[in-house]
């Protein structure tokens, strides 16, 4: 969704064409001039093996003047190419496609990733990671990525909404994302939960996302662990596991909760390379709660937008959660300060142009 986004928001500054992956998100319009090419079968071999195909024709029919690889998964892809045509080649790295944890695939990113013209990071973590593995600092920049304000811009009647989800009356703790172990939900519901609804009775915490079903890395049954933890704990009244949700349902949870939490913890070969919910939830007003991990520390403006601790430091997650539950008018003054960040800063049309404007810097160098 984060590259269907840029890729929308950047065809006002240049004609781009698409090699996707399989299926993909049809609901999204890129233009009329926009070409999106997806392979028949799903598969990443297959996507591989059809993206350098597809790739090869486009070259030969067509003037291009960069190459843009969408993650460091396509490096040797979009390099070979490069190589081949001429061209710059430009590649988005965000965090778990630089460290995944394989051998031959650690060889690859470190043997192709280097000799790519740029490299935009999504974070500063991300950076390190690109220039641990070989890149040049002069060829990789910082390009945070953005979102929708506009889905946003409306502030919705929040009474209606808690009516509507059974919310009233009640504090609102919500976590948002794919349930993979690095998000640590369980070890939130084990270690701070008990603590904060012994200080408030009447808080609810809202877990939107389900297992991943299509992750090469995250296998594990996160919502399973969850079940069993509240069941150990005797929350069922303060925890709600919503699964997936439409994205308007999704917007309107973020308007009615009180504080956003992402309690992240260090999982080997796996990182947080920024946290888009994080800039979510500032997006509709809300502070977070989360750690001082990867891309995490450039959602979140310490002390501004939201509070973080040192990762499994549960104590501490435990009081920077009930400080602001306690404090209302530091809720209004964090969530103000990154609703107005975000707007002026991360809104896509920004983020978009904040790219475009790099890529020719690096046309230009590169001429």
């Amino acid at each position: 969704m984060l590259l269907t986004q840029l890729v929308q928001h950047l065809c006002p500054h240049a004609n781009v064409d698409v090699i996707g992956p399989y299926g993909g998100e049809a609901e999204v319009d890129l233009g009329e001039e926009t070409r999106i090419a997806r392979p028949g079968r799903d598969g990443l071999a297959w996507f591989v093996l059809y993206a350098f195909l597809e790739s090869l024709h486009l070259l030969r029919t067509n003037d291009y003047d960069a190459i843009i690889g969408g993650s460091a998964l396509v490096t040797p892809v979009v390099g070979i190419l490069g190589r081949l045509f001429g061209l710059p080649v430009v590649v988005n790295a965000y965090g778990l496609d630089l460290i995944y944890p394989h051998t031959l695939y650690q060889w690859m990113v470190k043997a192709f990733l280097p000799r790519c013209s740029h490299v935009f990071a999504i974070s500063k973590a991300s950076k390190k990671e690109a220039l641990r593995r070989g890149v040049s600092p002069d060829r990789t920049s910082i390009v945070h990525p953005g979102l929708d304000f506009s889905e946003f811009q409306m502030v919705p009647d929040t009474r209606r909404i808690r009516q509507e989800h059974g919310l009233d009356g009640r504090l609102v703790l919500l976590s948002v994302g794919r349930l993979a172990k690095r998000k640590g939900i369980p070890e939130f519901v084990e270690h701070c939960l008990p603590a904060i609804v012994r200080r408030y009775p009447d808080a609810v915490y809202l877990v939107v996302g389900g297992n991943p079903t299509d992750s090469l890395s995250h296998k594990e049954d996160i919502r399973g662990r969850v079940q069993r933890t509240i069941s150990e704990l005797q929350l069922e009244e303060h925890v709600r596991l919503l699964g997936r949700v439409e994205r308007d349902v999704l917007v309107d949870l973020y308007h009615a909760c009180d504080v956003f939490v992402l309690p992240a913890i260090p999982v080997t070969g796996d990182m947080e390379g920024f946290g888009i919910v994080l800039t979510e939830a500032a997006a509709a007003g809300k502070p977070a709660v989360s750690t001082k991990m990867g891309g995490i520390t450039d959602a979140v403006v310490d002390g501004k937008s939201g509070t973080l601790v040192e990762a499994e430091k549960w104590d501490n997650f435990s009081e920077a959660v009930l400080t602001l539950l306690a404090d209302k008018w530091m809720r209004r003054e964090m969530g103000q300060f990154g609703r107005e960040r975000v707007e002026t800063q991360l809104d896509w049309p920004i983020v978009a142009e904040r790219y475009a404007r790099a890529v020719y810097d690096v046309l230009n160098k590169t001429d």
